[in-house]
């Protein structure tokens, strides 16, 4: 019987738990402290402010193509690379103002 103890990575409400099926806890925990460096403590702020935006989301944009093209942006590689370059400031007020625009537009 292998014992599992992975190791664990959390940025707010993400949690990324790295594993090697007892071959190596080392090479886990060597893993991790990579993706730590990989995934800085703005993608937590960024998930929460998702979170409610997915909300409001849901709750104001009626078309459903719209929506989940949206809601596909908010989580796309585009916008990670956003996040990392502009910052979270520039990132909330674009999708905001996206939001506000798709809440319009019939």
């Amino acid at each position: 019987m292998h014992l599992h103890c992975p190791s664990v990575v959390q940025r707010g409400p993400l949690t990324i738990a790295i594993s090697t099926g007892g071959a190596s806890p080392a090479f886990a925990k060597t893993i991790r402290k990579e993706l730590e460096k990989a995934i800085g403590p703005e993608v937590g702020e960024y998930l929460k402010f998702v979170s409610s935006l997915r909300g409001k989301a849901l709750a104001s944009i009626s078309d459903k193509k719209k929506r989940e093209r949206f809601l596909k942006d908010l989580a796309s590689e585009k916008t990670l690379h956003r996040l990392r370059t502009k910052g979270m400031q520039a990132l909330k007020k674009a999708a905001e103002e996206q939001l506000e625009k798709l809440k319009t537009s019939r």
